[in-house]
């Protein structure tokens, strides 16, 4: 099925290229034709708009779907994350102060109430949280308690209702976003996997730039991608989609460490901030263990965030914070929370009652 859609993509391609000349060298033999007092101007208008009739035409009769497919089969994705980028650009306060070096101290969740644009309800109701710099942090909770919502907050997809968000004690609406979005890599679990290079899927923070293939080689080996890049025909040129000639398809938990080394990879490039939104939901318990025991040791001394269901790998953080009803309710390390017997406790031995069954 791949082959003969690949077969029949370069027929179309082919077909087009051979008419865009024919009908170019048409084009101009009129105009010069015209120009040359050989052709009257309402002959030539008549002329070229019939020519843009047959070629509608039989765009019309060639399966434009087809065609339009196969056009956009590796820059939809692409254009669909501009546009998302581009409308939430357009909401959020633009400032204009540098972001380098940030953050040094702390990022602090002031006061913050949010929520989403056509909803009555709130989702943050006087939230306060500090995230000091340079330490890990785990953020749990019921479903829709709002954690998601406040990485979104934190990566300026959204501004506050209310309250503020600064850092290194500057509000974050001061920042100029694009520098702030250099400081930040942040992979969700709902992350982009695009029909591109597998240089340019891990290098995302670099795209349209030469490939840095030291930088590249470095983050598959910490995530344990490399000897997966290199059995790849193509290596790190291979399309991650089989419509591609050659192309290769990778699997969930394949595209989940392609997605850590894209984080890994913005740090290369100076990131300080890491956020990992449940990016390994479809790693086994103890695959995911082990990548999260790796990973927060190759980022120790940056700030990062984590967001996940399970408390194997929430434990591992130097702190965790307990979002309930919009405001944070508990905070501490896994034992000290654990020791307390309240929200968290109860979560985690709900969650290991069920491994134990």
């Amino acid at each position: 099925v791949w082959a003969e859609r690949k077969r029949g993509g370069l027929v179309v391609v082919a077909g087009l290229m051979v008419k865009g000349v024919a009908t170019l060298f048409a084009f101009v033999f009129l105009a010069r034709t015209a120009f040359d007092d050989q052709m009257q101007l309402s002959t030539f208008i008549v002329t070229v708009q019939a020519l843009i009739g047959v070629a509608t035409l039989s765009m019309v009769l060639g399966n434009p779907e087809l065609i339009l497919e196969q056009a956009t089969a590796a820059i939809r994705p692409a254009m669909e994350l501009e546009q998302t980028i581009d409308e939430h650009s357009a909401s959020i306060i633009r400032g204009t102060r540098r972001a380098d070096g940030m953050p040094s101290q702390s990022i602090r969740f002031e006061n913050v109430s949010f929520g989403y644009p056509g909803r009555d309800d709130l989702v943050f109701n006087g939230l306060d949280l500090e995230l000091p710099a340079g330490r890990s942090l785990a953020v749990v909770g019921d479903n829709g308690a709002g954690k998601t919502t406040l990485v979104k907050l934190l990566t300026r997809l959204y501004d506050p209702t209310a309250g503020r968000i600064t850092v290194d004690g500057v509000a974050l609406a001061e920042i100029d976003p694009a520098s702030w979005h250099e400081r930040i890599g942040a992979i969700f679990q709902d992350f982009g996997r695009y029909a591109l290079t597998a240089a340019d899927n891990v290098g995302l923070s670099a795209f349209g730039e030469p490939h840095d293939l030291d930088a590249l080689n470095r983050v598959a080996g910490r995530v344990g991608i490399q000897s997966l890049i290199d059995g790849w025909e193509h290596g790190w040129d291979s399309m991650l989609n089989r419509q591609f000639a050659k192309g290769v398809e990778a699997s969930g938990g394949e595209w989940q460490r392609i997605a850590l080394a894209r984080a890994l990879f913005a740090v290369e490039r100076g990131a300080q901030v890491l956020v990992l939104d449940e990016p390994t939901a479809q790693l086994d318990i103890r695959s995911e263990a082990e990548l999260y025991d790796r990973f927060l040791e190759l980022t120790r001394g940056l700030t990062t965030i984590v967001i996940s269901h399970r408390f194997s790998t929430v434990r591992r953080v130097d702190r965790i914070v307990v979002v309930e009803h919009g405001r944070v309710v508990e905070e501490g390390s896994h034992d000290e929370l654990v020791a307390n017997g309240q929200k968290y406790a109860k979560m985690f031995q709900l969650q290991a009652a069920r491994f134990v069954e």
